[in-house]
């Protein structure tokens, strides 16, 4: 999915950083966790996300409704939940943060599947 998002589009001149192979993503080393400057330098951001099938991506889910939310809490305390939460980038801290940065530095950002 990465690869393929990398690529999609893109001639031999694009330069790809992948900061999950560049950035060590724990304490240790301050430079690592200066991703901001290398963002600054970009025309765009792609957050590539692998298709989740299950309840998530059920169509009319209908939890915006009240009488909905015992079940949504339900869901998000659910195995399938757990598997699928470690496969998005939006249920992980870091990858909301650099969304953010993306965002705040007025770059584009691009999803891809």
């Amino acid at each position: 999915d990465l690869v393929a998002a990398a690529c999609a589009g893109s001639d031999m001149r694009r330069v790809v950083w992948i900061d999950v192979f560049a950035v060590r993503q724990w304490p240790g080393n301050g430079a690592d966790l200066d991703f901001r400057g290398v963002l600054a330098g970009c025309t765009a951001a792609i957050v590539a996300a692998a298709p989740i099938e299950g309840k998530l991506t059920a169509n009319n889910q209908g939890w915006g409704k009240s009488y909905k939310q015992d079940e949504k809490k339900e869901f998000l305390t659910s195995k399938e939940y757990a598997v699928a939460a470690k496969a998005l980038p939006f249920c992980r801290l870091w990858c909301v943060v650099e969304i953010a940065a993306v965002l705040e530095l007025r770059k584009a950002l691009v999803f891809s599947s």
